[in-house]
């Protein structure tokens, strides 16, 4: 998730919305990785989400759910603020984290 979390970044890294919004095939990249990030996500263990409640894991996985089943409802200014604002405070609290050990499959 953190590697995913800092690739997001690097791709949004110069870009303002309007450029974001007008850059369809680098958005697509970038709707790409929240995706796994969520599945990531979805896949830590129940144990590690625990000990580990300053991560959103919910809102994280919602956030794949939407783009995944949902993706009509996809608003432009909702993955740019996810992209510019939550992706950098997952990345300082992922930063910390040990990589879990145990995942669900």
């Amino acid at each position: 998730m953190f590697e995913l979390a800092q690739s997001a970044l690097n791709l949004v890294k110069g870009m303002d919305f309007a450029t974001d919004s007008a850059d369809h095939r680098t958005r697509r990249a970038m709707e790409r990785e929240i995706e796994i990030i969520g599945e990531a996500a979805r896949r830590v263990s129940d144990g590690f989400k625990e000990l580990h409640p300053d991560v959103p894991w919910e809102k994280i996985v919602h956030q794949r759910h939407r783009l995944t089943h949902d993706y009509a409802a996809i608003q432009d200014e909702l993955i740019w603020r996810v992209l510019t604002t939550h992706l950098p405070e997952l990345v300082e609290v992922l930063r910390d984290l040990p990589p879990p050990d145990e995942v669900e499959s």
